[in-house]
């Protein structure tokens, strides 16, 4: 059986995230643009943080106010993971979302939700979504982000 390199393993999981998260940016820009520089600026797409062993932070950039970290490994340990996601978005003043998965099964979100409390207050919560629930809430997010 072949060795696994981590590293490999974890970037081609960031990157399958980024390309997702970039089908929804796309989408959201052509709404509202058929220019072809801004179509093809980089700044508006999502891209792997290629500093994150070195200087830290989240796993990818440019994600419109969310903290995302990206872990593709068999043994779980979201506890340790969501704390690493919550220092990480706290830093930068970003809602932290955790996305995972195993071999063979479907990409996981865990994200800060929000849960009522007595007087109209509300106390922030760690809550579990599907993965396409969070797509939604993204392009929603996105969409306000560039055209609200």
């Amino acid at each position: 059986m072949p060795k696994v390199n981590i590293r490999v393993k974890g970037a081609t999981a960031e990157r399958d995230i980024a390309e997702r998260l970039n089908v929804v940016i796309r989408k959201i820009l052509l709404e509202f643009t058929s220019n072809d520089e801004i179509l093809n600026n980089h700044n508006y797409y999502v891209q792997r943080n290629q500093n994150q062993s070195a200087v830290g932070g989240n796993d990818l950039i440019n994600t419109y106010g969310f903290g995302i970290e990206v872990k593709r490994q068999e043994i779980l340990n979201i506890n340790t993971w969501w704390e690493q996601c919550t220092t990480s978005a706290k830093k930068n003043s970003e809602i932290p979302v955790l996305l995972y998965r195993q071999t063979r099964k479907p990409w996981k979100c865990i994200m800060q939700g929000y849960i009522g409390l007595p007087k109209g207050q509300f106390g922030a919560c760690r809550t579990e979504v599907e993965f396409e629930t969070f797509l939604i809430a993204f392009e929603h997010h996105v969409r306000d982000k560039l055209h609200g």
